[in-house]
């Protein structure tokens, strides 16, 4: 199946999200709430930080819409993207909202079995004849190209087939049915309240994200809403998160209702927190699908950037605007703070068998205070001089670091991974890196 899943992977890669930006290994999307009680002025307090790549031209712009001059009731202000007839991130003069990814699962990948002539697959012990379409696309400056797409029914498009070995792979999403993923827009600029807005979008079926509010009445709330598939089958011998049969075993039985999808409104700590992170500890043990409660995420972001943020909130219930820019501009390294001390100490242990070039490694790891400054004095790279002293040291250390833990990550794992996908990406390996040295 290498080659089947190879090329499925590469036509996935090929088609990333023109509003959403290309996918990288990098993580860093981040918003939060914080509550009354831990803000400084009594009020609630939002920041969001979606992080998505630069481009050219601009997936954001912003926006003002104000009806109120004239006969109607919409005033609200913030960031859209292109073809969206609303505020994205922003604010009305009520309520406001962040985003950042979720995370939650809402595609399966099926292992299609091909009959002989490679146009049906077989589900339930029958053959079901796989669809085609045709698609005509316009090319700017040239001639028209007309493709054609083939379907499994059941399942949706085939992004990978083998007809020689009978095999093919489809991809299921919760996007491909019907849904009013822009319409919710509209309720949440008119939402007057944080019960208002999380009722708004629970129209949202498949854009992913962790929607957080604040209101002028200082409640704070999270609902990541997304129409994620039931799967009553998900086990750690049937994992939601690698590719299922598709012989009719591993099938959706609708999608989890509103009740059974996590969200929070105004809890004990203060305070609500997202960074494209494990929602509940459920990937703790390695295994989401043995929780109490249905699998809602396929994976989740390493977490040191959620546990960051989470700290750093809880430091103080004076937060203001200037604390919590200053998280935002945070470089302080949680990962590297964990692993280092032991990198350190086994590297003493063997000093004599260091060269002088690995010896300065050592010396700028011991000399890091795990921050991660430009190096520069001043914002452009070009003309700034290099900075001295402490900003120096830490700008050698962050360098230092990031070089070493891809190679660290190698020598770790490249025994368990010789006989595997060369392409897993080194950030991939994090979380068993730090249990290993934590």
């Amino acid at each position: 199946k290498g080659d089947l899943f190879e090329s499925a992977q590469a036509r996935l890669d090929s088609m990333h999200s023109i509003v959403f930006g290309p996918e990288t290994p990098a993580d860093g999307s981040n918003n939060w709430v914080i509550g009354s009680d831990k803000s400084n002025s009594g009020n609630a307090l939002l920041a969001n930080d979606p992080h998505l790549g630069l481009s050219n031209p601009a997936i954001w712009y912003y926006v003002e819409m104000d009806s109120k001059q004239g006969d109607g009731d919409l005033h609200a202000a913030g960031a859209s993207v292109p073809a969206v007839p609303w505020v994205v991130v922003g604010h009305n003069e009520n309520l406001a909202l962040g985003v950042t990814t979720a995370r939650m699962d809402l595609t399966d990948l099926y292992v299609e079995t091909l009959n002989e002539e490679g146009d049906a697959v077989m589900f339930n012990g029958q053959e079901v004849p796989i669809e085609t379409k045709e698609f005509t696309f316009e090319v700017y400056n040239g001639e028209s190209v007309t493709e054609t797409f083939e379907y499994v029914p059941h399942h949706g498009p085939i992004i990978s087939k083998d007809v020689e070995n009978q095999r093919a792979v489809s991809l299921r999403w919760s996007l491909h049915q019907p849904g009013d993923d822009i319409g919710f827009l509209y309720d949440l600029m008119e939402s007057s309240n944080v019960d208002e807005a999380m009722s708004a979008v629970e129209k949202v079926g498949a854009i992913n994200q962790s929607f957080v509010f604040i209101d002028t009445d200082d409640n704070i709330g999270w609902y990541p809403h997304s129409e994620v598939p039931s799967r009553p089958w998900a086990s750690s011998e049937t994992p939601n998160w690698l590719p299922v049969p598709g012989d009719g075993s591993a099938e959706w039985d609708g999608y989890l209702s509103n009740d059974q999808l996590p969200k929070l409104k105004n809890p004990a700590g203060g305070y609500i927190a997202t960074a494209n992170n494990d929602f509940d500890g459920s990937f703790a043990d390695g295994d989401p699908t043995n929780e109490s409660h249905p699998v809602w995420q396929a994976s989740a972001a390493y977490g040191a950037r959620h546990a960051r943020i989470s700290n750093e909130i809880e430091k103080t219930d004076e937060h203001t605007l200037e604390t919590i820019n200053e998280l935002q501009a945070d470089t302080k390294m949680l990962h590297a703070e964990q692993i280092v001390p032991e990198v350190i100490s086994v590297a003493d242990n063997n000093s004599g068998e260091l060269s002088d070039r690995e010896g300065n490694v050592l010396t700028a790891l011991k000399d890091w205070d795990y921050t991660c400054p430009t190096g520069l004095n001043g914002d452009n790279p070009t003309d700034s001089a290099k900075a001295n002293g402490d900003v120096a040291a830490e700008s050698i250390g962050c360098s230092a670091f990031h070089v070493m833990v891809v190679q660290l990550t190698d020598a770790v794992f490249q025994d368990e991974l010789a006989e595997l996908d060369d392409s897993i990406h080194w950030a991939r390996l994090q979380v068993p890196l730090r249990d290993i040295f934590v």
